[in-house]
């Protein structure tokens, strides 16, 4: 745990860490963007992990400067899910509750979420808020999607009526957290599973809670190859289409030709 104070103000960020840095420090600025006798903490090798949240942060390098009301982040950076995300923001402690806005930005990275599926994305995002809860929001573009329970989690897929949850989690502030980010597939984007590869475009918006998401949109399937029970079938194409705001509940529709190893 950590605890920076400043005059009367402190902010208390509960993070667990498996190694301390040991080439940390703490030093003062006499002006910092016009603000009188801030401080900032450098951080070379600090590891923080929250409860329940499906990935950490490791590696964090930059400034985080800090006056009497706020507190931000100064070339900030960290890798997470085998790929560098450069942090930016603020947070307000001088108000009650306090308060964030922190924005994020990777070129590449991989998110396990929700439990069965895997993405391989990059962009922007911004997470607002205050302890309580809060919004994450952005533009995201997919690379790659995977099942990876397969056919199991394709199933669950386009039969799921009460939508696909989460892992529950004993945070109220993830369950409060809301979700409203764009995305959009890479011109060369997939979607796989074991025994199955298909090119892919998809155009979705991501909404709902931490336990329980919704997607609307569509994923448009092109081409690929579908292996089951031992036969190869081609893909010829597919339209998985989210239009229920309420629940994860798309429509399939698949073409055909007369070929019989081909959907």
């Amino acid at each position: 745990m950590a605890l920076w104070t400043c005059g009367s103000s402190a902010v208390f960020c509960r993070i667990s860490t498996r190694e301390v840095p040991r080439k940390s420090t703490l030093r003062s600025k006499e002006h910092w963007n016009g603000r009188a006798s801030p401080a900032a903490y450098t951080s070379k090798t600090l590891l923080p992990r929250a409860a329940d949240f499906p990935t950490g942060l490791s590696a964090i390098k930059g400034d985080v400067v800090f006056d009497a009301t706020r507190l931000y982040f100064e070339n900030m950076s960290a890798e997470s899910g085998g790929g560098t995300l450069h942090l930016s923001g603020n947070v307000n402690y001088a108000e009650s509750p306090l308060r964030y806005d922190v924005s994020v930005r990777t070129d590449r990275v991989r998110i396990r979420y929700p439990e069965g599926m895997s993405w391989l994305v990059g962009g922007s995002l911004r997470l607002t808020g205050t302890t309580a809860s809060g919004v994450l929001s952005g533009k995201v573009t997919i690379e790659r999607v995977t099942l990876t329970q397969g056919l199991q989690v394709a199933g669950m897929l386009v039969s799921a009526k009460e939508g696909i949850g989460s892992p529950t989690t004993s945070s109220s502030y993830l369950r409060n957290l809301q979700f409203d980010v764009e995305a959009v597939s890479a011109p060369d984007a997939r979607m796989e599973w074991p025994g199955a590869e298909l090119q892919a475009d998809a155009n979705l918006r991501v909404r709902g809670t931490w336990e329980h998401p919704i997607l609307l949109g569509h994923i448009h399937l092109l081409s690929g190859d579908l292996y089951f029970a031992g036969n190869r079938y081609r893909v010829t194409r597919g339209d998985l289409n989210f239009a229920n705001p309420f629940r994860l509940d798309p429509v399939l529709e698949c073409g055909s030709n007369n070929d019989d190893s081909a959907i």
